[in-house]
Parts: C-alpha cells; structure tokens; sequence
C-alpha cells in the first residue's frame, strides 16, 4: 500500500498477555500513531496510558473479519507485541495483505516470523519493540521487501481460502 500515514495498527485482545503496555512506552516520543482494533479487559487501563504518554492512538473497538482486509490495507505496519500467542491469525491476515509485521520472538509468533526476511522480530521490553519500529517506520524499501515476503509467505504456506473462511 502506498499509505504514508506514519500509523502502525494492532489487532487483538485488549489482554495483559499482549503487552500492550509496552507498546505504548515504545512509541513515546517517537511521533509514530497507533490504532487498535479490539476489546477486552484491559481496556481502560491501556486507554489511560495513552492519555499519559500523550501518544497518538486511538482504540477503534471490534471489527467484523469480513472488513478487516480493507482496514489492513491503510496501514503501513501491523504490530503484535504480545509475550505469547496462541495461533494469531491477525497476524496471518496481515501477512497475507502484504503488510510488513513487527512481532515478539515469542512462541505462536516466531513460528511465522523470519527475522528481516518477512518481518521483525522484536524482544518483549519496550526499548527492543522501539528499535524494531523506527527500524520499520524509517525504510521504505524495508517495508516493501518485508510485506512482499509475507505475503509470498503464507500463499505457499497456507492455503489462503482456508484462512480467510477461518
């Protein structure tokens, strides 16, 4: 996509074991924004560490899977920072909308993840997950190479329509 919008995008649980908190002290200071799609219990806490670190983002709610593609797509990035994954197909979804993904080299991401091959892996400490995303958010070229490698990705290794029936 040929986004410039400096926005990085997360999808998922509003839940402690996706890190978002981190997230948020990643992105202090950096003039990055973040959207999150999602619900869940740590809701209010995550909305007061936004207004705190007075970062640009904005939590969206839920959104149907059929209109998440075309959300995708508005991004530049897509960020899963969570300490452990189950089978994320969020991250799947991105991958396969040729988006480049910054995730944590934790078990249920680096299974998907190649570092610097179709994505970023990052540790799970704010200062690792900053590093990856002006990595990212500062090379064109990165991105290009990254979402194109993600997207071949998961056409050779998953079967497309099943993930999106999924």
């Amino acid at each position: 996509s040929g986004s410039t919008n400096r926005r990085l995008l997360f999808v998922g649980r509003l839940s402690k074991e996706k890190n978002l908190s981190a997230l948020v002290d990643a992105l202090t200071g950096t003039g990055i924004g973040l959207d999150l799609v999602g619900s869940g219990p740590e809701e209010d806490n995550i909305r007061e560490r936004i207004r705190k670190a007075k970062i640009d983002a904005e939590l969206l709610g839920s959104v149907s899977n059929d209109k998440l593609p075309e959300l995708i797509t508005r991004y530049q990035a897509f960020i899963l920072p969570s300490l452990y994954e189950g089978h994320p197909k969020a991250i799947l979804e991105a991958m396969s909308c040729g988006l480049p993904v910054i995730g944590t080299d934790v078990p249920g991401i680096r299974g998907l993840i190649t570092h610097e091959k179709n994505g970023l892996l990052a540790d799970t400490d704010y200062l690792s997950l900053r590093s990856a995303i002006q990595t990212l958010m500062s090379d064109l070229k990165l991105q290009h190479h990254l979402g194109t490698s993600a997207r071949e990705r998961i056409v050779q290794d998953f079967d497309l329509g099943k993930v999106a029936r999924r």
